[in-house]
C-alpha cells in the first residue's frame, strides 16, 4: 500500500531522515542517500524516500488542500505484512508529527487523506475505509472527522 506523507518542516531532509531512523531501534532501518535526489530509509515492515529534489508535488498539495509543506515523504507498506507494517509506521508518523511542528498531510494511494493537521490539529478519517486504521498507534491527540 503507497501513502505520501507532506510536511512542514525547519529541519533538513537529512536531519528528518535520522529522526525517522532514530524513531525506533528496533525496527532496523537502512538508510541510503541517492545523489542528492532522495533519502531511502528501509525496515522490514514498510520504505520510506524522502523526496529532495523533486518537489512538484508541494505546490499542488499547498494550492489543492491550503497546506503550507516544503517536504514530501513517500512511503510503501509491505503487503505481506501488511497489518504489522501500517502500525509500525504510524508509530513512526507519530513521533516525527510529535517533534516537528507545522501542516502535516498523510495520502493513501496519492489522493484520499488520512491524516491531516493543520493550526496545530491533528485529524484523522474516520469514513468506513479506514475504521482499522490504526490511529492509536500514532500516540498523540487526535479528532475524528470525515476528510475528502
Amino acid at each position: 500500500m503507497e501513502y505520501e506523507l507532506f510536511l512542514f518542516s525547519t529541519y533538513k531532509a537529512e536531519h528528518i531522515a535520522k529522526m525517522l531512523i532514530d524513531s525506533d531501534a528496533t525496527l532496523d532501518f537502512e538508510m541510503k542517500i541517492y545523489e542528492g535526489a532522495r533519502i531511502y530509509i528501509g525496515c522490514n515492515f514498510f520504505s520510506m524516500n524522502i523526496e529532495i529534489e523533486d518537489r512538484s508535488d508541494l505546490e499542488f498539495i499547498t494550492d489543492s488542500y491550503g497546506l503550507k509543506v516544503n517536504l514530501c515523504i513517500d512511503i510503501q507498506v509491505y503487503n505481506k505484512i501488511f497489518s504489522t507494517g501500517i502500525m509500525y509506521m504510524t508509530e513512526t508518523i507519530g513521533k516525527i508529527l510529535s517533534k516537528i511542528q507545522g501542516d502535516v498531510l498523510l495520502l493513501s494511494n496519492h489522493s484520499t487523506q488520512v491524516l491531516r493537521r493543520e493550526n496545530g490539529v491533528v485529524y484523522v478519517n474516520n469514513s468506513q475505509e479506514f475504521s482499522e486504521f490504526p490511529f492509536s498507534a500514532l500516540g498523540i491527540a487526535y479528532k475524528k472527522t470525515e476528510l475528502m
